[in-house]
């Protein structure tokens, strides 16, 4: 099973600080790059902004890398032939070599290394950077005095020297001002390849400048021997500040004569557009710093989760309580208006109440004289009508005689009776007969009780 793949960071911080006072970038990937967002300068004594520093939960859905400038001036450079491999192999062939190359026991250094323009199934060229670990923990804690703790540290000139790929024979010269003096990053080009690497220190009087000069000619007579440089063809670039270039320039004509071409370096923040630019696996931050420093992170972003998290509690509970008194005081208003209303609601009731009443007594007063119209209109001569009496409003039991022999008219009275309409509605929901009573010859008694039919509203 194969380990979760991190995520790719959004964001970078740069860190350069020299000494006392440095200077800061944030940039954020951009249409496959990066572009800056922001910087800031770093004064004595002050730390790094939070703004760039300090960790939150948001990385954790939008990783930050932070990157911090290691000082040139205790890093040993040395240019590595390997032979053809795979990337993931690299690593353990360079640590092969370290014991070889290394300038101190191996448990007192920090290294890293950077690949150069490799190519599959060709032999690989590696930059290796080897730096005492004691300066890089001194360094480093300078940087966590500033309140930064970085997840790589990185060589920025390096980046420099390789963004560019010069054709033919080239001599490449960076000079620069450290907090240690002066330094120079030497990086002999051949047909395209890196040839030999080398950082040396540099000074600007002339036993510094006669050192330096010798140097090169030690360098340019090695490849001669070598057959990758020829002193007739190679160019030389020497890309240092102007206070710098200008005291150089003199020494380096006597070597390189009109080949030679004199350049303004990189600006800081051009350099940190390129370290925040770069997918490579250098890195000289310890393994196990490195560890320490993703740990206290890791409870530094776990602690911010919890207070923003108290804090956003606190403000629901805060919201939920202001939101229960506006409640409360909205259920007060209309109790309070409610109360007002009652006196005007109670009459209200009663006058509907009695509108009811009075709608009752119209409709039943209409429905007795339709009642006695549909009894008139459909009772049979023979018949005789003795009463009627009415009951809860919606019942009317009818009563009367018939001659004996002609009982058969109080059912055809019934049917007449259930049909009848008025206005053209029907008078009766149901109509039934309850009963024929005879005595002999006398008139037989009957009666008949229907049930209204449910009036039209007014």
């Amino acid at each position: 099973m194969k380990p979760p793949r991190a995520k790719s960071p959004r964001s970078f911080v740069v860190l350069d600080l020299p000494g006392e006072s440095g200077r800061v970038w944030l940039f954020e990937r951009a249409n496959g790059g990066v572009k800056q967002a922001a910087s800031a300068q770093i004064d004595p004594g002050r730390p790094v902004p939070p703004a760039y520093a300090a960790r939150s939960f948001r990385e954790t859905l939008q990783p930050r890398l932070r990157v911090a400038w290691l000082p040139p001036q205790r890093i040993y450079l040395r240019l590595l032939r390997l032979p053809p491999a795979e990337l993931h192999e690299v690593p353990a062939m360079i640590e092969f070599e370290l014991e070889r190359v290394s300038p101190l026991p191996l448990n007192e250094i920090a290294w890293s290394y950077e690949l150069i323009a490799p190519e599959k199934g060709k032999p690989l060229d590696a930059a290796l950077l080897i730096a005492p670990r004691a300066a890089v923990e001194a360094f480093l804690g300078r940087v966590e005095q500033a309140g930064f703790l970085p997840d790589k540290l990185d060589f920025p000139l390096l980046r420099e020297l390789l963004s560019r790929r010069p054709e033919g024979q080239e001599v490449v010269i960076l000079a620069r001002e450290g907090s240690e003096g002066l330094f120079a990053l030497l990086g002999w080009w051949s047909e395209g390849r890196l040839e030999h690497l080398g950082l040396i220190p540099l000074s600007l009087d002339d036993a510094g400048q006669n050192a330096f000069l010798e140097t090169l000619r030690q360098t340019a007579w090695t490849g001669e021997i070598a057959g990758w440089h020829d002193p007739s063809r190679a160019r030389w670039r020497l890309m240092a500040p102007p206070e710098i270039a200008r005291a150089l320039e003199p020494a380096l004509r006597q070597a390189a004569g009109e080949r030679l071409i004199v350049e303004t370096p990189k600006e800081a923040a051009e350099l940190a557009a390129l370290t925040a630019a770069a997918r490579s696996p250098l890195n000289l931050l310890p393994p196990d710093i490195a560890a320490g420093y993703k740990k206290h992170a890791g409870r530094r972003v776990r602690l911010a989760a919890a207070k923003a998290a108290l804090v956003g509690y606190f403000l629901l509970a805060l919201g939920f309580l202001a939101l229960l008194n506006v409640r409360q005081y909205q259920k007060d208003e209309m109790t309070y208006r409610a109360g007002l209303l009652y006196p005007e609601y109670t009459n209200a009731l009663a006058l509907k109440a009695q509108v009811q009443v009075l709608e009752e007594q119209l409709q039943l007063k209409f429905a007795v004289l339709d009642c006695l119209k549909a009894i008139s209109d459909t009772l049979p001569s023979e018949m005789t009508l003795r009463s009627f009496a009415f009951h809860d409003g919606r019942t009317v039991t009818i009563y009367g005689t018939v001659p004996a022999d002609r009982q058969n008219r109080v059912t055809e009275f019934n049917e007449a009776l259930a049909k009848a309409t008025v206005r053209g509605r029907r008078v009766f929901q149901t109509v039934s007969t309850r009963s024929i009573q005879a005595r002999g010859q006398a008139p037989a008694n009957w009666s008949i009780q229907c049930e209204l039919a449910k009036p039209e509203p007014f």
